[in-house]
């Protein structure tokens, strides 16, 4: 799928799934591979971004981090960095990394005309566990988390089954 709708469907997905007022012990994580083929120059990029979302108010918290390498993830804690901690506007910073990707992987197939032979392509598996609901430790954000985009370690504890997830939902 596209950028656009990459962005709109993860939208869709973390409402879906993870309604506002949420336990604040619980976060939403997915992780999105980015994809660049140009047929001319037969070169295949591959990007990976994890995107984390926390809903205890009202607000959104948006966490992101760029693994080095396309990895099966069984996280137990990462450092994650703050995108948006907005009430609606977490669409628009929170998933922002989502187009800097793309035009970035874009340019490195063709700088030149970064879009035109790039074949750009996005994509998440909800067969292999994607999104997947996480339990999480208590942490802090300060004003450098907030504004300087210094990441902030996110304890994962366990992977939750939809069943367990429904239990800290209050469903």
């Amino acid at each position: 799928m596209n950028y656009m709708d990459c962005e709109s469907t993860i939208a869709a997905i973390v409402e879906a799934m993870l309604p506002r007022f949420s336990n604040e012990n619980i976060g939403l994580h997915m992780k999105l591979e980015f994809r660049f083929n140009n047929n001319y120059k037969y070169l295949i990029n591959h990007l990976c971004l994890c995107l984390l979302f926390i809903r205890p108010s009202n607000y959104t918290k948006v966490f992101s981090r760029m693994p080095t390498e396309i990895e099966s993830l069984n996280p137990i804690h990462n450092e994650m960095i703050l995108q948006s901690d907005h009430d609606s506007c977490w669409r628009l910073d929170g998933l922002r990394q989502i187009f800097q990707i793309t035009s970035e992987g874009c340019s490195q197939m063709n700088p030149y005309k970064p879009f035109m032979y790039s074949n750009p392509s996005i994509s998440f598996s909800l067969f292999n566990g994607n999104p997947s609901y996480y339990q999480i430790e208590p942490f802090e954000l300060t004003v450098k988390n907030r504004y300087e985009k210094v990441p902030v370690e996110i304890n994962l504890v366990k992977k939750l089954s939809v069943k367990e997830a429904s239990e800290f939902l209050g469903e």
